[in-house]
This record gives structure tokens, C-alpha cells and sequence, in this order.
């Protein structure tokens, strides 16, 4: 009798295990989109390569270079590379490994999410299990986990910090520190997410020492206090896990702040300090990342946001308020990066928004948990499981076009440029420079110098449209003559009767951002 029941038994996998499965599953159908489209397996970014060429050169020599001899702090997210610098330390190849960390990232951030759910909303088993596979069935994060950039590493690390803060029993201030200092480490803005971390679990202990009527006369000063044994520990080891990469970075380029939050600030951040521009950045923001799943739940997400502002000011139950509390950390963190690349890279839309892609499991959670209660008040609450077999057909026909999309930039990057760097190793002699304005690929795969005409190597050249005089007067004066770009970044090069175009490279592709050829000019010696 007991075999026979033991033989009944099936085997039930656990959410871990099928939601590897499920993302391991999406990311070959991506890599096998971009072999049946562009013919060979690549990268979408060029920024990726600037990733894999410091990554290469720390785990060769130890140092963050591009052009040797030249240190640098031209990584945004120094974690990113010493993931991919192990890899090569390992010598394992570089793809793969890059694929491999993004899978690991993409998977254990739809379980974190699924785990930050339950614990907001532990009576919504079905929200989190659905925001887990909604999650990995988003386009943008797909494209992201193979894209070769730390996008999916600073989700993941941003997902288990919130889900440290937010958890019953609080986290010990050595845990908190270590998870602010590597999602800083991940991300600069991760530094931000472990600020408000902190003040959350201040505000919690508030909150709760200010009873059902939220009397925070006596409780705000009683509970700072104590407070301060949490915090001063938690800081020490944040500021001791942070400091060296902030070392590293003044001493290689002079200041704290990564070259490529500078450079790009200053060839991007122009003419969006006004409230219009404002509106217009938050309004492309929701065009570029709610198409996909995130644009039918976008009602719930704003009605989340009332309905915890409402509970938590009308001294709801301890598990309400603490859910309240919780939900209103998720959308004060996604307004917050949201409004600090509005104030640094006000082009939401760049790289289809991959920088406030970490933004999207949170979005995700606000949208479901929103949307089942406004059902709930409309008592149509039957029309929940409609509702969830539209979102994953309306996910699943964007993760096809997600798809097309990835594989077309990495075609475009492939014929681009990797071709204009192998063109340049190929006919430019072995002392030569080239200047450029995409140095990712060209510092991987033409064993040139590079002159970095928008400054993310080449400080002095912080480069501003108009500022041309001063990109042709450094090529001179360190003898210069070829440049690789795409004529969009410098038009005044078309109209300079001293470039003369040598090369072409071909590739265009449909869903690329950049409908362009690049290419190689020589310069005239002067």
C-alpha cells in the first residue's frame, strides 16, 4: 500500500526551478534570433564592449585601460567588470560567460520579486507568482539579460535590497551595508536605493512606536535614537566596501564620479532643466518602457499608489500599514531613478531604456497588486484570471519583438562597429590612432590607440555639440589622422574639406536606433 501511494506521488517543481527553466528558455530563443538574423552571436551595445575590453585588461595586467599605459574609470559599474574580468581570469570565453551572469540575474530577480510580493501582499499568492513570470517574460529585461551590460546584475542587487528592507524581521546593519555597498558597486544610483532603505526601516519603527493613531510626537525622537546603533554600523560598512572603488576612480581621472557619467552628462544632459522638459522626459519614459505588459496594468500602478497613501494616513491594521509603508518604498524609489536620470541623462528612450529598466519588477508588482484591487471595489473580481491571460499574451507577442529587436542591434553592432575596428587592424599601421566616438568594439578588436572624441577616455575632450574646433585641434596636436564615427555625432566632419571618407561599413537594420553606416575618414595632415 505505501509504495503504491508512494508511486502516486508526482513531482511538483518548485517556482525556482521552472523559472530558471522559463528564462533559460527565453534567452536561447534570443540568442537564437540573433544567429538566424545577423548570422553569428555578438553583443547589442557597443558600451558592451567597453565592458569586455577593461574586463580582458584587468584580468591580463591588473588595470582598467583601453589604450595601454592609460588608466582609467570609464566603468560605470565596476562589479559588472570584475564579474566579467573572473570569467576571463577563468579563461572561459567572453560571450558565454556574459550571457551565463545575465541568465543568473535575470532569473534571481523575477524569484526575488516573486518574494518581495509575498511579503508586501502575503495574501496575493497568485499576484506574485504571475508579476515572477511576467518579469522574465518582459521584453526589455530579456533584451537586457543578454545584452551583455549590468542592467540585470543592478536589477537583481536593487530587487534583494528592497527585499532585505522590507521583510519582518530587519535585516542586520552589517547584511544592510553589504547589499548597499554592492548594489552602489552594480550601480552609483544603488548608493541611493540603500539611503532610502535607511529611512524606511527608520520610518517603520516610527510608525510602529507611534500606535493606531500615529501619534509621532514622542516615537520620532525616542525611536532616532535607537535608531542610530542601526545606522552607524550599516554606514561604516557601506563606506568601507565603497570607498576603495571611488579611490580608484579620482585616481585614475581625478574624480570620485565615474569618466562616463561626466561624458555623457555633457554630450546628452543639455536643455531639460525646465518643467516642460521635464514633462516631456517622464512622458517618453512611460512610451519606451510600458510598452509591453507594464501599458495594461498602468492604471493599478497609479491606484496603488492612492490607495497605500490612504491606509497609511488613516492608521489601518500593523500588517496594512506595513504593506502601505512597503508599497509607497517601491514607487519613491522608481520616481527617484527616474528623476535622477531625468537631472544627469535625460534620454529616457537611449538604448530603449535601459537605464530605468531596473525600475520595471517593481512597476510589475504596483501594476498587478493595483489592477486585482480596483476589480476587487468594481466587484468584477471574476475578470482577474481574463485579465491575467491578456497580459501573457500581450507579454509573449512583445518578447517575439523584443526578440527581432535584439537581434537587429546586434547585427547593426556587428556591421558597424566591430567591422570599422577590424577595418582599422586590418590597414592602419601598429603605432597608429584612430579617433572615435564608439570605443567599445574598437578597443577590443583593433589594437590601436583611440582618441575618445566625447571624453570618456580623453577627459579633455568632454565633448558638446559646437565644440568641434577643439576635437580637431587635440587630433592635430597628437597627430591623428583617421576617425571612425558615425556622421549623426559629427556632422561638421561631412562639411570639412580636410576629411576624406576611406571606408564604409555596411548594416542596417529595421529595430536599430541608429539607421546609419559608419564611417573611416583620413584626416589631412596640416
Amino acid at each position: 500500500m505505501a509504495a503504491k501511494d508512494r508511486s502516486a506521488v508526482r513531482y511538483s517543481p518548485s517556482p525556482p526551478a521552472w523559472l530558471s527553466l522559463l528564462g533559460t528558455l527565453i534567452v536561447g530563443a534570443y540568442l537564437t534570433a540573433s544567429m538566424i538574423i545577423s548570422g553569428q552571436l555578438g553583443l547589442p551595445l557597443d558600451d558592451s564592449w567597453i565592458h569586455q575590453t577593461l574586463s580582458r585588461n584587468l584580468a591580463q595586467t591588473g588595470s582598467l585601460w583601453i589604450n595601454p599605459g592609460e588608466t582609467t574609470s570609464a566603468t560605470t559599474s565596476f562589479l559588472w567588470t570584475l564579474v566579467l574580468a573572473f570569467g576571463y581570469k577563468l579563461g572561459l570565453e567572453h560571450l558565454p560567460w556574459a550571457y551565463t551572469t545575465g541568465l543568473i540575474s535575470y532569473v534571481i530577480s523575477a524569484w526575488l520579486i516573486r518574494r518581495v510580493s509575498l511579503v508586501i501582499i502575503p495574501e496575493a499568492k497568485g499576484i506574485a507568482l504571475l508579476a515572477a513570470v511576467l518579469l522574465l517574460l518582459d521584453w526589455h529585461l530579456a533584451w537586457a539579460a543578454v545584452s551583455g551590460m549590468e542592467t540585470m546584475l543592478f536589477t537583481m542587487v536593487s530587487v534583494l535590497l528592497v527585499y532585505l528592507t522590507v521583510r519582518k524581521d530587519e535585516p542586520s546593519p552589517l547584511v544592510l551595508g553589504l547589499a548597499g555597498s554592492v548594489a552602489m558597486l552594480a550601480r552609483p544610483e544603488g548608493g541611493a536605493l540603500f539611503a532610502l532603505s535607511l529611512v524606511f526601516l527608520w520610518f517603520r519603527r516610527v510608525l510602529d512606536a507611534s500606535g493606531q493613531k500615529c501619534d509621532f510626537s514622542l516615537s520620532i525622537q525616542r525611536e532616532t535614537r535607537r535608531f542610530l546603533a542601526f545606522l552607524l554600523p550599516a554606514s561604516v560598512v557601506f563606506l568601507l566596501l565603497s570607498l576603495p572603488y571611488w579611490a580608484i576612480n579620482y585616481w585614475n581621472s581625478g574624480s570620485p564620479i565615474p569618466s562616463t557619467f561626466q561624458a555623457k552628462n555633457a554630450y546628452y544632459g543639455q536643455g531639460f532643466s525646465s518643467v516642460d522638459g521635464l514633462f516631456r522626459y517622464l512622458a517618453n519614459a512611460t512610451v519606451t518602457l510600458f510598452v509591453g505588459p507594464l501599458l495594461l496594468v498602468l492604471p493599478g500602478v497609479m491606484y496603488m499608489v492612492a490607495v497605500s497613501v490612504r491606509r497609511l494616513l488613516r492608521g489601518a491594521t500593523v500588517q496594512q500599514r506595513h504593506s502601505s509603508l512597503s508599497i509607497l518604498l517601491l514607487v519613491v524609489w522608481v520616481g527617484l531613478l527616474w528623476l535622477m536620470y531625468f537631472a544627469w541623462l535625460p534620454v529616457p528612450h537611449l538604448h530603449h531604456g535601459r537605464y530605468l529598466m531596473p525600475s520595471i519588477p517593481f512597476l510589475l508588482l504596483l501594476g498587478l497588486a493595483g489592477s486585482a484591487e480596483l476589480l476587487r471595489q468594481a466587484r468584477i473580481e471574476t475578470w482577474l484570471p481574463r485579465l491575467r491571460l491578456v497580459l501573457l499574451a500581450f507579454s509573449i507577442m512583445w518578447l517575439v519583438v523584443g526578440a527581432e529587436i535584439y537581434a537587429c542591434n546586434v547585427k547593426f553592432i556587428q556591421d558597424n562597429q566591430v567591422a570599422a575596428a577590424l577595418w582599422v587592424r586590418d590597414n592602419i599601421s601598429l603605432g597608429g590612432e584612430v579617433a572615435a566616438h564608439d570605443i567599445g568594439a574598437m578597443g577590443y578588436f583593433s589594437g590601436r590607440k583611440i582618441l575618445d572624441t566625447v571624453g570618456l577616455i580623453t577627459p579633455e575632450l568632454n565633448y558638446r555639440p559646437g565644440n568641434e574646433a577643439a576635437v580637431v585641434s587635440l587630433m592635430r596636436q597628437c597627430g591623428v589622422d583617421t576617425m571612425a564615427l558615425f556622421p549623426s555625432w559629427h556632422p561638421w566632419v561631412l562639411e570639412n574639406k580636410d576629411f576624406t571618407e576611406i571606408a564604409r561599413m555596411g548594416g542596417r537594420c529595421l529595430f536599430s536606433e541608429n539607421s546609419e553606416e559608419m564611417i573611416v575618414m583620413h584626416v589631412i595632415a596640416k
